[in-house]
């Protein structure tokens, strides 16, 4: 493996960028000005600690710094990255790497054959958000459920009472069951919903039924179709939830990814960080997985409770 001065490479690319065609043709005081040899990209697929967990090494023909894009969603940087495919199934990796004489990258196709038998244990966050079967979770029904702050883990703003567990029975109730096996989110508001100001519905706060959703509201109803995906890095390192499809969330209908919007999604995923996944927490039976959303202007936090 190359080691190699980063920051001059830094400077190299960004210098590379910027000018490279002005300079191509340019001489100072008779000397050319060389920039060195174009990078041609390549690397190697190295097995790790099993067929799942899988290294990929750059095999560059210069000295190069690598941006990597796996279709997991993971984007690592470096001359090798660790890289986890916890299910079956055919994958692209994309290294895009910058040399001191230009640019270039290179795709290829990666087969799995087999899921991975650790990926749903307790420990790891696919296997606590889904176990190795499915896994239901609603909001705990506690003060902290809700909470709002300038940053991951801060919810300085605001953060919801222990009585807002009975004067918002209609989002206590709403379950969020995710399958490991198929990646299936599915969403279940039991057929009613919290009114909140911020929906435009009347009367203006309180529960009503979920019929009254309409236009693109109605996007937030229960749908048992949704997917889920378990990214790797979040704010604590622990992981990231996407939920994808449209209308796909958790706790508040506004908080979204691509802000907080009341008139309906916005987009088809959103993001969450995973904070915290506690196992038993305090003995009670019950699982406890704190999730925050970075909406633009803040992070919304919601903390849910297995069932």
């Amino acid at each position: 493996m190359k080691h190699i001065n980063k920051t001059r490479l830094l400077i190299g690319a960004t210098f590379i960028i910027g000018g490279a065609i002005f300079f191509q043709g340019c001489k100072k005081e008779g000397a050319d000005l060389e920039l060195g040899a174009k990078p041609v990209v390549d690397f190697k697929v190295v097995e790790d600690t099993d067929p799942n967990n899988l290294i990929l090494v750059s095999t560059s023909n210069v000295p190069v710094i690598p941006y990597w894009t796996v279709s997991t969603g993971f984007t690592p940087v470096g001359d090798s990255a660790r890289v986890n495919f916890a299910r079956a199934g055919q994958y692209t990796v994309k290294m895009k790497a910058y040399g001191m004489g230009g640019v270039d990258s290179i795709t290829k196709t990666i087969n799995i054959a087999q899921n991975d038998p650790n990926a749903c244990l307790p420990t790891k966050a696919a296997g606590f958000i889904a176990s190795c079967t499915q896994k239901t979770w609603k909001l705990n029904p506690a003060a902290g459920a809700y909470a709002v702050g300038p940053n991951a883990g801060d919810g300085s703003w605001w953060t919801s009472a222990a009585s807002e567990v009975t004067t918002r029975p209609c989002e206590f109730n709403d379950t969020y069951t995710f399958n490991f096996a198929t990646s299936v989110f599915a969403y279940d508001n039991k057929d009613d919903f919290y009114s909140d100001g911020y929906l435009g519905t009347v009367p203006s706060q309180g529960c009503q039924p979920s019929a009254n959703l309409t236009g693109e509201q109605a996007f937030w109803k229960s749908n048992p179709n949704y997917r889920f995906e378990v990214l790797p890095g979040g704010t604590k390192g622990l992981g990231r939830l996407k939920l994808i499809g449209k209308g796909a969330h958790i706790g508040l209908q506004k908080a979204q990814t691509a802000g907080e919007i009341n008139s309906g999604p916005a987009g088809t995923e959103n993001i969450y960080d995973i904070m915290e996944m506690q196992i038993n927490a305090g003995g009670s039976g019950h699982d406890i997985l704190k999730l925050a959303l970075f909406f633009g202007g803040g992070w919304w936090h919601f903390t849910l409770r297995s069932e």
